[in-house]
């Protein structure tokens, strides 16, 4: 165990039923997106607050998060990955952070500033979203917080089946984006389409991955 400013960062087990590479390869995005939610959703309520506070470490340790006045992150539902307390760190900090609200009807995300974590209300799907009206600014130098389900050694992502990431990211490439995710989520490789962007980074309780993607989208 580790201490980080009075936290205890216990080493994080996983508890997962393993599938094979040659097995994941086979499967397709639908039936990768079942088996990952399934093993995420695995997890106890003491496990994954342990594997929060892995990845909350792994992330202070970025120095690369300096170069940044603007974040884009996501509000935890459910089983995925919580790091409500770094987000409060951030703020503390004087970073801007937005947080998305969904367009069913245009199939699109938008960005809104939070000043404080009380400017929430119940959105699209029960997902808490910002009350606010500041529009993220695409001018801004932006690192985006990604959810997920799956993903793999090469950035690519599987989210959960809407395209939302996908376009917004296709249409703001310049963004550096940084998935967060358990380890049990990760694969050494799942299925690409066309349309699919990439993470640049992926931080997990485990590891820090920068990937082939990243380097060469920013090299």
């Amino acid at each position: 165990k580790s201490k980080w400013n009075g936290f205890i960062f216990p080493k994080c087990r996983v508890f997962s039923v393993e599938i094979l590479p040659d097995q994941v390869s086979k499967m397709t995005s639908k039936e990768i997106r079942q088996v990952s939610r399934k093993k995420r959703n695995a997890l106890s309520e003491e496990d994954r607050a342990w594997k929060n506070l892995c990845i909350m470490k792994n992330l202070r340790s970025l120095s690369i998060l300096n170069c940044y006045s603007s974040f884009l992150c996501f509000y935890p539902i459910g089983s995925e990955v919580n790091i409500l307390p770094f987000y409060e760190e951030l703020l503390s900090n004087g970073k801007a952070l937005y947080f998305p609200k969904t367009d069913l009807l245009k199939h699109e995300l938008s960005f809104i500033r939070i000043r404080d974590f009380s400017e929430f209300e119940a959105g699209t799907m029960n997902i808490p979203e910002p009350t606010g009206d500041d529009i993220w600014d695409p001018a801004c130098k932006t690192l985006s917080f990604t959810p997920g389900l799956a993903f793999d050694w090469a950035g690519h992502r599987i989210g959960y089946g809407g395209g939302f990431y996908d376009r917004f990211f296709t249409a703001h490439k310049e963004i550096l984006r940084m998935a967060l995710a358990y380890e049990l989520q990760i694969e050494k490789e799942i299925p690409a389409e066309a349309w699919d962007q990439p993470m640049d980074y992926i931080i997990s309780d485990k590891k820090i991955r920068k990937t082939l993607k990243g380097d060469f989208r920013h090299e």
